[in-house]
Order: structure tokens, then C-alpha cells, then sequence
């Protein structure tokens, strides 16, 4: 399934500011973020209040509704420290992954590091090199309650982020190029929110205590998608272009191979994963023309499963459920449509004959 159209390049952005540069300000009761622009013109402030004892489900975000410049967004932070009564500490980073409840307590996550992977018209991607959970109003009491919530955040942090996540503060890589654009039919309406929403890596992240809802500028919340990035340059009858290979993976019905098959009774196929190839004009930046191709692979859109065995390499294929109507199978195809539009071109890859019937089930359920 693919769509291949040339345009000069006009990213809509939905944002009035783009934030690029990030600072925490720990005061004695609050949490103080403030924003800027790359050239730190335009600021924002987030307030996040902390304190002693109150539980997560209280947790209290303020924004300041308007855009500050310089000089309004420092007499604002001494405001904010002559009423502290102290200097507070100053910690850079690089933006908001998101909010997460964990018992009574609630954290935040932060990308504390990041390194520069490309340039998409003018647009810097960013990989995500190191994060931070940050406890932000702790409800905990004892210390066996302490104990546990360690354990959580423990098994929260072994979810890495800093493995094949990328993002970028003025570029929305959750979306197509074409998408970005404008240009196509479908581009800036429900199904274009659908398809954000499912390769947002940190979706639930990003509305934990009501985040995203609460802001005024959405630039504090940084969309992640997992899987996978890399430009090259290439050169073409005697022009040198560049070469960007994108893979978004879809956060339903994500899994490992083998524990994750098949499709859900609401279209969602397994290990889903839409690739993006763009062909651009080299070094001309925001008036460069591009031309993409897309792609999707995933999982059969039927209701099937292999169970796992160490003593057996290849597992047997099963169909879980006959599906007579093909109801999912239906779901899935017209999330296809929604997404990108007519037409849209299916390619069945499993083989259609065998000496012993594995994945020619499939073939055979599906046709």
C-alpha cells in the first residue's frame, strides 16, 4: 500500500510557538517549567504544584495561559523567588515525555539527553539518549508502600526509551509527510488524529492527571514514536538528494514475536508498523520539493496465535477464532481506508502452498 506525490514543502504546524528549550525550577512547594523558543524570544511557564501530603489523583498543573518575551518571563521567575524565599535549583532538559500514577505517588518523565539523528526540511529529528522519572507529589507513608513504589519505578524504567525513540520539538513525526502537508484529503480531520494517537509512543504518558487536556500551548508535550530513523545522501543524474527512512510502530497490540498475532475486534493488527520513505532536494531546507512512498506491514487480520516452546523452533500456527463475518478482518481494512485514503493496495505474503500447511492457513482463511 503506498501513495507517491511530489510537493513544495509547507509544514502546518498546530502550535503558535515552538518550544525547543526546556528548564525545570524546583521551589519549595512547586514545580516551575519553563520554555522557549530556539532563539529564547517567546517563553512559557508550567506550574506543577507538590505539596507534602497530598495524593497523586490532586495533582494540581497550571499554565500560564499567555506567551512571555525576555524580560516579562524573568520578572516573572524572580516574582516566583522573592515569594519562595529561596534560590531555587536550575535543571536543563530536553521535554515532557508525560505523567504516570504510580500507587499514590505521581511522577514525571523527562528526556534529560538527547543527539541530533537529521533534518527534515529545516526540522531537527532527535533521539532520545537518556530520561528521568521525577517524583512529583508522593502520597506514600510507610516504608513497606515506599518499598513497592520503588519496585514499580524500577520496572517502569526497564521500558527504555532511549532505545530507537525519536521526536522533534517542530516536525510531527507521528504523522505522514503528506499529512503534514495538508495536501491530502484526509489530512488534518479525525482520521489524521487516529493515526497520531497510534504511533504516539508515549500516549498514556502524555495524559496522565489530564496533561495534554490541561495545556494551553501543546508544544510541552513531546510525541515519541518507536522503531526507526536514518537519512543518507544519494546521488541521481548528476543531483545529490536526500534519502529519509522513517518507521513508525504502532502502540496497539504491540508484542514480541511469537506473543503477539493476529488482529483485535477492533481492527488493531500485531507489531503493526508503517515505514515512509522520502526522496528530498538536498541542502535547500524549507524550499526543498519531496516525493514520499508509504508502506505498512503487521500481522495477519485474522484471529490466530503460535504457541511458544523451547523445544520446538517453529511453533504451530492455530486459528483461535472463526470469524465468519470477518468483522476484524473488515475493521482493520477500513481503518486502511480512513488512514490513507483510496486506494489502498494489499499484498499477501505468506505462502499459499506447502508440504505441511503452516502459514498456507492463513493464505487459505484470508482469501
Amino acid at each position: 500500500m503506498g501513495m507517491d506525490k511530489s510537493m513544495q514543502y509547507g509544514f502546518l504546524s498546530h502550535r503558535d510557538i515552538v518550544l525547543e528549550k526546556f528548564y525545570l525550577y524546583e521551589l519549595r512547594d512547586r514545580l516551575c517549567f519553563a520554555a522557549s523558543d530556539r532563539l529564547g524570544t517567546r517563553w512559557r511557564m508550567l506550574m506543577v504544584e507538590r505539596p507534602a501530603q497530598r495524593s497523586a489523583s490532586q495533582l494540581v498543573l497550571r499554565e500560564e495561559p499567555h506567551d512571555m518575551n525576555s524580560e516579562e518571563y524573568q520578572k516573572k521567575l524572580h516574582t516566583l523567588m522573592a515569594t519562595d524565599g529561596v534560590s531555587p535549583s536550575c535543571f536543563k532538559f530536553s521535554g515532557i515525555v508525560g505523567f504516570i500514577q504510580i500507587l499514590d505517588s505521581f511522577y514525571v518523565v523527562l528526556i534529560t539527553r538527547c543527539k541530533l539523528v537529521g533534518n527534515l526540511a529545516g526540522h531537527d529529528v532527535l533521539s532520545v539518549e537518556s530520561v528521568k522519572y521525577m517524583c512529583v507529589s508522593s502520597g506514600v507513608t510507610t516504608p513497606e508502600a515506599h518499598k513497592i513504589e520503588d519496585r514499580y519505578v524500577k520496572l517502569l524504567s526497564d521500558n527504555d526509551l532511549t532505545k530507537d525513540c525519536y521526536f522533534s520539538h517542530s516536525y510531527d513525526l507521528t504523522r505522514t509527510l503528506q499529512t503534514n502537508m495538508g495536501g491530502c484529503p484526509y489530512a488534518g480531520g479525525e482520521a489524521s488524529a487516529m493515526a497520531s494517537d497510534m504511533f504516539t509512543w508515549n500516549y498514556s504518558l502524555m495524559r496522565g492527571a489530564g496533561f495534554l487536556h490541561k495545556l494551553h500551548c501543546r508544544g510541552w508535550a513531546v510525541h515519541l514514536i518507536h522503531g526507526y530513523f536514518e537519512q543518507r545522501s544519494v546521488s541521481c543524474l548528476g543531483s545529490v538528494l536526500q534519502l529519509t527512512m522513517i518507521a513508525r510502530r504502532s502502540r496497539h497490540s504491540a508484542g514480541t514475536r511469537y506473543l503477539k498475532r493476529g488482529v483485535t475486534f477492533d481492527g488493531y493488527v500485531a507489531n503493526e508498523v508503517e515505514t515512509e520513505q522520502i526522496l528530498s532536494e538536498h541542502g535547500l531546507g524549507s524550499l526543498a520539493r519531496h516525493t514520499s512512498h508509504l508502506q505498512v506491514r503487521g500481522s495477519v487480520p485474522l484471529f490466530w496465535a503460535q504457541k511458544t516452546d523451547a523445544m520446538v523452533p517453529k511453533p504451530e500456527i492455530e486459528l483461535m477464532l472463526f470469524d465468519v463475518l470477518f468483522e476484524a478482518t473488515q475493521a482493520h481494512l477500513s481503518r486502511l481506508i480512513r488512514r490513507y485514503d483510496l486506494p489502498v493496495y494489499v499484498v499477501n505474503l505468506v505462502k499459499q502452498s506447502e508440504k505441511r500447511p503452516r502459514e498456507s492457513l492463513l493464505g487459505a482463511e484470508l482469501s
